[in-house]
């Protein structure tokens, strides 16, 4: 009984954290259009009549990519959108301020480390090929780990939503009956009986 209680208020803290991430999102938004309208009627007049820096006009926009990389990374939560947050992150500290020689061969150096960590360390979706996940896995947690976008609610379980898509299709519910989508494709890895105790999601070129 404790247990099932644990996994209630472990799906309700899930489903909260994601508000919060969505509330950030937007908020982060409706901060980064208004920086935008800002620049746009302060900035552009100014570096008309040439009472603003280049630099300055950098510093702006690449504040402004950081909150768009910022948002990728709340929606996508994928190690490559971190990684792209502090690229840009580096990068503008690189531009936009005056840097010692030490400095900015520092910056180089953690710029060439990140690219490296993302060819060498990060595996990509594709490269995966194809995910295995126990039926009981939800909706939630197979788009958050695999990068596919599976249009249904979070909180149901992998495994009953791809024995009503063979259903609605009119298809047998059995080992190897698969649904597709654009980009993907759902597949039954194994069932105990009637019941689906494994689902294979295969990536599609």
């Amino acid at each position: 009984m404790g247990g099932n209680k644990a996994k209630v208020i472990k799906r309700w803290m899930m489903k909260f954290t994601n508000w919060m991430e969505l509330v950030l999102s937007v908020f982060m938004v409706v901060v980064l259009l208004l920086m935008i309208i800002r620049m746009v009627l302060l900035v552009t007049p100014e570096a008309w009549t040439g009472g603003i820096t280049v630099q300055h006009i950098l510093e702006e926009a690449l504040e402004i990519a950081i909150g768009v990389e910022f948002i990728k990374m709340l929606c996508l939560h994928t190690p490559g959108t971190i990684l792209e947050v502090l690229l840009f992150a580096i990068a503008r500290h690189m531009i936009v301020k005056e840097n010692t020689a030490v400095e900015t061969l520092l910056g180089i150096v953690a710029i060439a480390g990140l690219f490296a960590i993302h060819k060498f360390l990060l595996v990509s979706h594709k490269e995966m090929e194809h995910m295995s996940f126990k039926a009981s896995a939800t909706v939630g947690f197979v788009n958050l780990t695999s990068g596919v976008d599976i249009h249904e609610n979070n909180d149901v379980a992998i495994g009953d939503y791809l024995a009503a898509k063979l259903r609605e299709k009119g298809m047998e519910v059995k080992v190897g009956a698969s649904a597709y989508r654009r980009n993907y494709m759902l597949r039954v890895e194994k069932m105990d009986g009637e019941n689906i105790t494994r689902v294979e999601l295969v990536y599609k070129e």
